[in-house]
């Protein structure tokens, strides 16, 4: 997955978006620190983790942080409509069937799919009349020795400017971590993006290095550099073990 934005963190592979800012919300967590198997169902409840859920949220300025749901097709849509100049110079080129419905639904089943595998946990950012104003995902989550995952998101322009960035990014970490049992996030901007680096490094992110030609972003290959932040220092096994949840 990856993300581009004017405060833009991109992650690679899976699914493509952008990330500016937006409004953050108070999670609900219902059980802490389990390593999921597989992610489904409103709400997010994770069925094979004793009933862990991250429930929707309301945000500031009325928006909420909710599940994304094959329903949210014609709006996420719209959305990447109304913003398609807004994220270009950020995400891969797009083909026209993005734009549509169909494509979102198709895109949509993809996220809903991997989220199912435990792959992916996947929100949209809803105003108070519907309309869908951003998403973030965590995707590639990888278990094992590795516990770890990738972070994309993107924010629709008109709401943007907010300051939020920082604070969106560390709630999300640490749903990655409390929530989801991950040991490590990774995110990666463009060289030029140094307002995404500077939240980045605020939010605890540090620089691992710098990728030439990255991810082929808006019609040219385009260098990248790689951040990481580790949430936290124990053996899996011992994080994820019942005394600890």
């Amino acid at each position: 997955m990856n993300g581009f934005g004017a405060i833009a963190t991109c992650v690679r592979v899976c699914c493509p978006s952008s990330a500016t800012m937006f409004d953050i919300c108070a999670f609900t967590v219902r059980s802490k620190r389990q390593c999921p198997t597989s992610l489904s169902g409103a709400g997010c409840l994770v069925p094979h983790s004793g009933g862990m859920k991250i429930d929707s949220g309301e945000m500031a300025a009325g928006v909420t942080l909710r599940p994304l749901g094959v329903g949210d097709a014609g709006r996420l849509a719209e959305a990447y409509v109304v913003n398609r100049g807004h994220l270009a110079p950020w995400e891969p080129v797009r083909p026209d069937s993005f734009f549509t419905p169909d494509g979102q639904r198709e895109r949509i089943e993809g996220l809903l799919r991997q989220r199912d595998e435990g792959a992916a946990v996947p929100w949209v950012f809803e105003e108070a009349g519907g309309r869908i104003v951003g998403a973030i995902t965590l995707t590639g989550i990888t278990r094992g020795p590795f516990c770890s995952a990738h972070l994309g998101y993107w924010v629709a322009a008109d709401r943007q400017g907010r300051g939020l960035a920082s604070a969106a990014v560390s709630r999300v970490c640490g749903l990655a971590r409390d929530v989801v049992g991950l040991h490590r996030i990774e995110a990666s901007t463009r060289v030029e993006n140094t307002g995404s680096q500077r939240v980045l490094e605020k939010c605890g992110f540090e620089l691992i290095g710098t990728a030439p030609k990255y991810l082929h972003i808006n019609g040219r290959w385009r260098d990248s550099r790689l951040f990481q932040r580790i949430l936290h220092d124990e053996d899996p096994a011992l994080w994820n073990a019942p005394e600890r949840r």
